[in-house]
């Protein structure tokens, strides 16, 4: 495992953190799970393809226990870019946590047989499973490749037999202030300057600080800082000097570097636009995309698109 996919998880990992996160996406900021009740849930699952066994790992998954009782096993992945197999790599996780269960709730009967009443074991109840996505990068994650259905071809013929298996994600970067208002943990600090990044690519450069003194696990909230953003924002010796020294770090200027480094990229982007209008015979497409914004912006969005895939 990488020490970009370990820095990534290291936050999130904390109790208080993770049940923040889940108790302000999912339940509306109602403190309804309490960090006393998660426990460390095994993140790593084995399945065989053609025979040969592959492992899968989710980035963090807690069980909820309330007076003994298990209530659900919660994953936790993180993503910077979207992933339209989204859907595909978490039915696997879920799918997988599930047959954990059924074979748990086999072994059981399996050591009771032959008991007496009063000495058999209870077989636990299925409890569900969820995984939600948190989702760091600048596009919207589009609600097509939140599904299963959109994953593949629909043979027509099937379609009301087939189904279908969604997903939930929270797009960071477009949390509303109110929403991050309602974080009590360090996953604060890290959803405020995200937020204030998507400011930067709107046309605004917000004064963006951390206390460091208030953050209770600041390392690793830079950490994760630096995995999804970069170390060409937050190069290692930087972030051990403001770990060192403490108080105040002032990220005004990593926010003024991306802003440089957004406007050098909106260039390069719009220049390799007009080049590839012009070699396929598009001057007027070309013509008409410098005088129209709307129009410009709409054959940009499409020719980033046509690189991806």
């Amino acid at each position: 495992m990488g020490d970009k996919d370990v820095t990534e998880k290291l936050l999130e990992d904390y109790a208080e953190v993770f049940a923040d996160i889940i108790n302000v996406l999912l339940l509306g900021g109602n403190r309804v799970i309490d960090p006393i009740n998660l426990s460390d849930a095994v993140k790593r699952s084995m399945y065989k393809v053609d025979g040969k066994q592959y492992s899968q790992e989710r980035d963090n998954a807690k069980y909820w226990n309330v007076d003994g009782v298990r209530i659900a096993l919660i994953g936790i992945e993180n993503q910077s870019s979207v992933d339209k197999e989204m859907p595909i790599r978490i039915i696997g996780y879920d799918g997988a946590s599930y047959r954990k269960q059924l074979k748990d709730r086999n072994d059981i009967r399996r050591r009771n047989q032959g008991k007496p009443d009063n000495e058999k074991l209870p077989v636990p109840p299925i409890y569900p499973v969820l995984t939600h996505v948190l989702y760091f990068g600048d596009k919207h994650w589009d609600d097509e490749y939140k599904n299963l259905r959109t994953s593949f071809n629909e043979p027509s013929v099937f379609s009301e037999y087939i189904s279908d298996y969604s997903i939930t994600v929270s797009e960071i970067q477009y949390l509303s202030d109110e929403t991050v208002g309602m974080f009590t943990s360090d996953f604060k600090y890290v959803a405020e300057i995200f937020t204030k990044i998507r400011k930067v690519r709107e046309g605004v450069l917000p004064k963006a600080s951390i206390m460091l003194d208030d953050v209770q696990h600041a390392e690793e909230v830079l950490d994760l800082l630096t995995s999804v953003i970069g170390k060409d924002y937050f190069p290692t010796d930087v972030c051990k000097q403001v770990l060192e020294k403490g108080g105040e770090f002032d990220m005004s200027p990593v926010l003024e570097q991306m802003r440089e480094q957004m406007d050098v990229q909106a260039k390069e982007e719009l220049n390799d636009l007009y080049l590839w209008l012009h070699d396929n015979n598009r001057d007027s497409d070309l013509f008409k995309a410098l005088g129209d914004a709307e129009f410009r912006n709409s054959l940009l969005d499409k020719f980033k698109s046509s690189k991806k895939s």
